[in-house]
């Protein structure tokens, strides 16, 4: 029940997303994002550089495709007041989740990818609003739930719309290697993939995003 709960509220949250040709848009103007700014873009395809920001962040197991819905629950949870404090957190945008332990081999560009990753461990993450630190960030109740600094970064991006499936994603992501191989940028992490709407949004009306860090040009 609570689980449904959650998911309504978010629902709630972003409900009003008006389908756009740029899956950029398809995202609630309530909801605070972290702040970037793209040095450069090829239609949905973003170089950007982001400043640090503040997350919360749960470790989970499980495939693709059910590691996601963990995740969030377990960090919904916290912001809708699972907190020592009892404090609301305002919902934000994306829900990010990477895999962990990641082959070697599979942090190649060559060999990049999120879907057919071996790794059964997962780190989701939601970002937390701007007006707060760590230190008046609302300890969770939680001991899985960890508050952390992210660090900036640069990231190479793609933005695309529909669901957010094994095989949506995997076509997204050669797309996204393609095009950092064209560049001739240097990739220094693994894949992630952030979801900007909730799991009820018509699939046309979506935003997600492959990102993974380089080495800014």
């Amino acid at each position: 029940m609570k689980g449904l709960m959650y998911m309504t509220l978010f629902t709630f949250s972003v409900f009003g997303c008006v389908s756009h040709a740029d899956p950029r848009h398809n995202v609630s103007q309530k909801l605070e994002m972290p702040k970037y700014e793209v040095i450069k873009s090829n239609g949905p395809l973003e170089l950007r550089t982001y400043k640090s920001y503040l997350i919360a962040q749960v470790e989970v197991s499980g495939s693709f495709d059910d590691a996601g819905s963990k995740g969030f629950r377990l960090l919904a949870k916290y912001i809708f007041g699972g907190n020592q404090s009892n404090t609301s957190i305002s919902m934000t945008a994306p829900v990010s989740m990477q895999a962990l332990d990641v082959e070697p081999e599979q942090a190649n560009i060559n060999t990049l990818s999120i879907v057919e990753t071996k790794s059964k461990r997962w780190q989701v993450t939601f970002s937390m609003p701007s007006k707060f630190t760590l230190e008046s960030l609302p300890a969770p109740q939680d001991k899985r739930v960890q508050l952390k600094e992210h660090p900036a970064e640069t990231l190479a991006v793609i933005v695309f719309s529909g669901r957010a499936s094994s095989t949506n994603t995997k076509k997204h992501e050669r797309q996204l290697m393609d095009w950092i191989k064209a560049e001739g940028l240097q990739v220094q992490g693994t894949l992630s993939m952030a979801r900007y709407n909730d799991p009820f949004t018509f699939p046309w009306n979506r935003r997600n995003e492959l990102m993974v860090k380089v080495q800014k040009p």
